[in-house]
């Protein structure tokens, strides 16, 4: 009888920690999904009408455009880097000038980023720049979580 018993309130604490599991990943997936796109967050918090929706695409495109090479030229200076490390640390020289490339890239990007969003800025009609500052505050808050998966996003 005391088996019994005992598998009884196994089984059952078993079921609860499975149930408060499914429950957490529920949860922790919607959270995930909380925070809304950098566009949508602006369009709506802006309140832009369909022209400036359409202008606002045109921006994110030259915008996106922009980094995306940027990326990819990043990405091919860190494979140099890393190619230079599996040489025993390589040429001290040539790490400086990759690591020189790779800030030439981030002040780039964010010389991008800042013209593009005095782009938007510029796009806004006088009553809806008394929105920008918290539509920007908004998308900040987004952006400096950093990238899923990344080593740099802050852990909450």
């Amino acid at each position: 009888m005391k088996k019994e018993s005992f598998w009884k309130i196994l089984s059952l604490i078993l079921l609860l920690v499975n149930i408060g599991t499914l429950g957490f990943l529920l949860l922790d997936n919607k959270q995930k999904n909380f925070p809304r796109k950098p566009d949508k967050l602006i369009i709506e918090g802006l309140h832009l009408d369909q022209n400036q929706i359409a202008e606002f695409e045109v921006l994110k495109k030259i915008h996106r455009s922009g980094i995306d090479s940027l990326d990819e030229a990043e990405k091919q200076v860190r494979k140099n880097i890393f190619e230079e490390i599996q040489k025993g640390f390589g040429n001290d020289s040539i790490q400086k000038q990759n690591l020189i490339k790779l800030s030439e890239i981030r002040s780039l990007k964010d010389q991008i980023t800042l013209v593009h969003f005095k782009g938007l800025y510029n796009l806004c009609r006088e009553d809806q720049k008394a929105y920008y500052h918290n539509a920007i505050e908004e998308i900040a808050k987004i952006l400096l979580r950093g990238k899923p998966g990344s080593p740099h996003r802050k852990r909450e």
